[in-house]
């Protein structure tokens, strides 16, 4: 029974320039033995490699078979134990019970297992498993199988396979600093132990930092290099539309009226996304599309679903209970999904290597597949331009251009990994751009389908229909608030308070809208509606439509058509308190100024009334300091005593006190009027009375000491 078809593959190297044919036979015979597979040659040179204690990497596309290679020195010694080195608990588990299909001893070492098998380690220690499966973190650790390591009994014929390798350059040292150390196991066990790489994407740049982490001499290594091309796989690439959301443009994966019938075939749908919040939402979208009872024929696979989860919808996926499965990187090493047509890769990866580990999960059984990598426009959009040099210093001309003759780089809209770009953009085929880029070993020549661009009409898919929300109700789903503009006009931005306000009123509506909605999966509130876009919305006055979110961020809103009229009625009504609350502080502010003007008014006509009392007193003062003057020169008169000055006049006999409505001529004279209506008008020296007479004319009367009195 064969593997693989043999004409995919080719080997660029040999395990020594007169291999062992005895050893090669005993390999090849106990493999097909225990497995029913006769193995390639390449798989034989791996395996003789390592029962020969030398250094290897491997270089192998997904599926072609490199786990076999692995522990066929298992077969022949069963004192050998292989430890392999895996990124995922979930692959782990996969490979110990393959591995036991094939009449091994095997274990996956991580919290699980040793809390199902306390004394696990020590069987470890006591060679009685060939094969152990465990991450970088757990080889490493004191508690789990560092101590195993410096046990010379077990490291007599002890293997450590680093499986999934391109993680080293991937993961380490910032996401995971343990895949970045492997290498420091060597420090360990004995040199003679053999360490091989292996990975189904390896380009110069990685190869060389796998070589160093794992410190393998690149002078003196077994390499084999089968390259990663496959002619199943059809790789293609479109650009999605800017002026929609991005998860709408997924319709064309459900019919338009969609039948049990079109869930039964083979035939299965891989989406791969960047988070599990991502993933959670296309989930939730592709389900509204569907009728009640095919909606579970969606899932999700990521690596925070339980482990019984993840059992379960492995389990449904490969027998075909699932028909599509949004997954993240937990789904993309080394799960082998049978019968997958199309993978999918919603908006770009980190790296072209990533997107092609990703696809490569697709055609596992030889079947034609698509790998269809969508784009954000954003990826592809420029926004201006730079020279090389004003890159490098970040310096340009005083009028914002570079100098002439330079060297123009183009800028994007979005940040991405340069070669995943040039890979988006190339015109040429995309297996020829991926051997240059990889390095592959020369291969057939590809068909007529093995990408969009050697293709006459690029393969796109069907214009994506809109489905309305209330067309197909979700269960336990809050049924969404009909779509109609906002009833105030909104022509500027929210500032100030009213900013501040809007902002809040949006982080309560979310929490409350995730708890009624999303709270029992795992996605986050951030997700639901995100900062950038809850930002964006908060200072917006001109969202009056649901179509109107397309066009406020890059990329829209992808729950827009569910959540946008919610948020339009929320905006319209802090839109309205802010109004409220604008027309109460102007009215509050108007009151403010009245009662002030009114205080000052008061405060004037005090004043004034302030200066006739000062007025009135001065006038009583004066004629009170003038009568008794008038009674000091009287006295002395008739005292015969001689007066010195001036006599003062004769005080008059009326009363000073002010009349009820004087003149204001009169008042500011310090006039007073008498009884009988005349006017007395008081002076500092002497008072002058003037009496109407007879004839209505006034007559004056004053009365002065004798001249030459003394």
């Amino acid at each position: 029974m064969s593997l693989a078809p043999q004409n995919n593959l080719s080997s660029s190297a040999s395990v020594s320039d007169a291999p062992s044919n005895s050893l090669r036979d005993r390999l090849r015979a106990a493999t097909l033995a225990r497995t029913g597979l006769t193995p390639y040659e390449w798989q034989l040179d791996v395996a003789e490699a390592l029962v020969q204690d030398k250094d290897a990497i491997l270089i192998a596309g997904t599926g072609c078979g490199k786990t076999l290679a692995y522990v066929m020195p298992c077969f022949i010694d069963p004192k050998t134990t292989v430890i392999i080195v895996s990124p995922l608990n979930a692959l782990e588990q996969n490979q110990a019970a393959q591995f036991s299909k094939w009449g091994l001893r095997a274990t996956a070492v991580n919290a699980k297992t040793l809390s199902e098998t306390p004394k696990l380690i020590e069987g470890i220690s006591g060679g009685f498993f060939q094969v152990v499966i465990t991450s970088p973190e757990n080889l490493r650790s004191p508690q789990m199988l560092r101590p195993v390591l410096t046990n010379p009994e077990f490291t007599k014929q002890l293997k450590v396979v680093v499986d999934e390798a391109h993680c080293i350059y991937l993961w380490g040292p910032k996401f995971r600093p343990a895949w970045d150390q492997i290498g420091d196991v060597r420090k360990l066990v004995p040199h003679r132990v053999p360490f091989l790489g292996s990975t189904a994407t390896a380009p110069p740049v990685v190869l060389d930092k796998i070589c160093t982490s794992l410190h393998i001499d690149k002078d003196d290594h077994v390499f084999v290099n089968l390259g990663m091309f496959r002619e199943n796989l059809v790789w293609e690439v479109n650009i999605m539309d800017a002026s929609r959301p991005l998860v709408e443009q997924l319709d064309f994966l459900i019919p338009n009226q969609p039948t049990i019938e079109n869930f039964q075939g083979d035939e299965r749908i891989l989406i791969y996304v960047n988070s599990r919040d991502i993933a959670h939402i296309i989930c939730y979208y592709l389900r509204r599309l569907l009728p009640p009872h095919l909606r579970d024929r969606v899932a999700v696979f990521h690596a925070m679903r339980s482990d019984l989860a993840k059992e379960w919808l492995l389990y449904g996926f490969v027998n075909g209970l699932l028909k599509i499965m949004i997954c993240t990187e937990a789904a993309g090493m080394g799960c082998d999904f049978p019968r997958v047509h199309l993978v999918l890769q919603f908006k770009t990866p980190d790296s072209l290597i990533s997107w092609v580990q990703r696809g490569g999960r697709g055609g596992r059984d030889g079947m034609r597949c698509v790998c269809r990598l969508l784009v954000e426009p954003s990826i592809v959009a420029q926004k201006g331009h730079k020279s090389v040099e004003e890159h490098a210093s970040g310096k340009c001309d005083e009028d914002g251009t570079s100098s002439d003759g330079d060297e123009m780089e183009v800028v994007y809209q979005k940040k991405c990994d340069t070669t995943l770009r040039e890979y988006i953009m190339s015109k040429q085929c995309r297996w020829k751009f991926k051997d240059d880029y990889f390095q592959n070993p020369p291969h057939g020549e590809p068909t007529a389908e093995c990408c969009d661009n050697c293709r006459n009409d690029a393969s796109q898919p069907p214009e994506p229909r809109t489905i309305p929300p209330a067309a197909v109700p979700v269960p336990n789903q809050h049924p969404p608030t009909p779509q109609v503009p906002a009833t105030a006009p909104r022509a500027h931005n929210r500032t100030g308070e009213h900013l501040k306000a809007a902002r809040v009123a949006l982080l309560d509506w979310r929490m409350r809208a995730w708890k009624r909605d999303w709270q029992k999966t795992t996605i986050y509130p951030q997700t639901l509606l995100p900062d950038k876009v809850l930002d964006a919305v908060a200072k917006s006055q001109v969202v009056q439509t649901i179509d109107d979110f397309s066009r406020l961020t890059t990329p829209p809103w992808m729950l827009a058509a569910d959540y946008g009229a919610e948020v339009i009625a929320l905006l319209d009504q802090e839109d309205s308190k802010h109004e409220r609350a604008k027309q109460e502080a102007a009215m509050a502010t108007q009151a403010v100024k009245e009662a002030q003007a009114q205080l000052q008014k008061r405060m004037k006509d005090h004043k004034a009334r302030e200066r006739l009392k000062d007025k009135q007193r001065k006038v009583r003062t004066d004629y009170e300091a003038q009568k008794k003057k008038r009674a000091r020169y009287e006295a002395c008169i008739n005292a015969n005593e001689t007066w010195i000055g001036r006599p003062p006049k004769k005080a008059s006999s009326h009363s000073p006190t002010p009349p009820s409505s004087p003149t204001p001529f009169l008042l500011e004279m310090g006039a007073q009027a008498g009884p009988s209506g005349e006017c007395t008008v008081l002076g500092s020296i002497g008072q002058a009375v003037v009496h109407p007479d007879t004839h209505g004319h006034a007559s004056g009367s004053e009365n002065m000491p004798p001249p030459g009195t003394a």
